[in-house]
């Protein structure tokens, strides 16, 4: 490749990077987005948008690196990566406001571009002070600024119902890099007004296929929620979400889920929910398929092994302890295998499959607590490389991780009390949390 001219920004990878640190971060649109088909396609209208594809019920996110990077150059000074995560959650909360489905009805009563305006103004709208100043950059549309002058916060219908009071509104034309919207509704209304076939002989309406995907989309939002309390308290960081960005979104979208320590663990280790187990990766058709298209697809490797470290000091609960590995024993498959080791002061053993040692007898809980699992971790993650996620069963009253002291590799704490554990890095699962989840 010639490094003197590099390939215009952002490739696949930069926008597979883009997610995975969005995901690192506990950020939630990364987590939708990433459930989607993605492509890079130099020829798309558009620098970003969200489409359902054609024949079938899944979504698709599009991303033109020329326009972007044209768009990018000639008007921000933000660094573009924050660009490119701030057009990512604007394409995200399109999928989280329903404005696909709602605006094929309102076609026929408005223009797509006027829906598009819409749209964009309810989404803008409700965007932190921070991501205002990267979308005004390159363009973006805001209700409270001329020509518009409206309240924020509004709805895309509330916003279609104030846009003809405003002298001239017509006349605003939307930037190209926020036309997604206006690209995704003239596909949906150009498959068919009679159906779309798919799965054999069974016919759809279009309207069918786009609320089909919305209800899938709000049930991974809601498995993604787990964890999370009604009403987020500050301490976000503390429990994973990241940043606390676009918070209002889970409360609006998902405001309540019932959860247990047992299916968030179990979603941690298997991929799915609010952890990351498992990596997405991409496979290049035949280049006769289309060039330049890559295809999301889960392309299974080696078996992966993970190490569980049980802490063995006398502050354990044994009954935490049977749960979890009851757990761990229906998790074990041929997609991945757990082996255990025991670790306090007095002793700490080798690496056993988890098959032989639940045959073994109950461990020997024993000394006065305060083992560091951090060390355990350390030491662990030296003499067995093998490994590539740790599990560390602990009472939470030790040393840990935290995001600034990063652990050498992904770990999962999982806590049998209350203990704080601000800021740790890793995922957290609490065993005996008293609290609505």
């Amino acid at each position: 490749m010639d490094r003197s001219n590099p390939p215009p920004y952002p490739t696949m990878a930069d926008l597979e990077s883009a997610l995975q640190e969005g995901i690192q971060s506990g950020c939630l649109f990364s987590y939708i987005l990433s459930s989607l088909n993605r492509r890079i396609d130099e020829t798309a209208e558009a620098i970003a948008y969200v489409s359902l594809s054609p024949n079938r019920k899944a979504w698709s996110l599009v991303v033109n690196p020329i326009l972007f990077s044209q768009i990018y150059e000639t008007r921000s000074k933000e660094p573009r990566e924050r660009v490119l995560r701030a057009i990512l959650i604007h394409e995200f909360l399109h999928l989280a406001h329903d404005h696909f489905d709602r605006g094929l009805t309102l076609l026929k009563s408005y223009s797509l571009e006027t829906l598009n305006i819409a749209a964009d103004l309810a989404v803008n709208g409700c965007r932190k002070h921070g991501e205002l100043s990267v979308l005004e950059e390159i363009g973006g549309l805001f209700p409270d600024r001329p020509p518009f002058d409206f309240p924020v916060r509004l709805s895309m219908e509330q916003y279609l119902a104030l846009l003809p009071k405003t002298k001239g509104c017509m006349l605003v034309s939307v930037p190209k890099w926020l036309s997604g919207f206006s690209q995704t509704m003239e596909e949906l209304q150009g498959l068919s007004d009679n159906g779309t076939p798919y799965e054999g002989s069974v016919y759809a309406s279009i309207r069918d296929l786009a609320s089909s995907a919305t209800l899938e989309l709000k049930k991974r939002i809601g498995e993604l929620m787990q964890g999370l309390q009604k009403k987020p308290s500050s301490d976000l960081r503390s429990r994973g979400f990241g940043r606390g960005e676009d918070v209002w979104v889970t409360d609006w979208v998902f405001p309540r889920v019932k959860n247990t320590w047992m299916r968030h663990l179990r979603n941690v280790l298997t991929g799915s929910g609010s952890g990351v187990a498992n990596t997405r990766s991409y496979r290049r058709p035949h280049r006769r398929e289309g060039g330049g298209i890559l295809l999301k697809v889960n392309i299974s490797s080696q078996k992966e092994q993970t190490l569980i470290i049980l802490d063995t000091s006398g502050s354990m609960m044994a009954a935490d302890y049977e749960l979890f590995m009851g757990l761990i024993k229906t998790l074990n498959s041929d997609a991945r295998s757990f082996y255990v080791m025991q670790w306090d002061y007095e002793q700490q053993t080798e690496p056993v499959p988890v098959t032989v040692f639940m045959a073994k007898k109950k461990p020997e809980f024993h000394g006065r607590g305060g083992t560091d699992m951090q060390q355990a971790v350390l030491v662990a993650s030296q003499r067995y490389p093998q490994y590539k996620k740790m599990v560390v069963v602990t009472d939470g009253g030790t040393p840990y991780f935290t995001k600034d002291d990063p652990s050498p590799v992904p770990v999962i704490w999982v806590l049998t009390h209350n203990a704080p554990f601000n800021n740790a890095d890793g995922v957290v699962v609490r065993l005996r949390e008293d609290r609505d989840t």
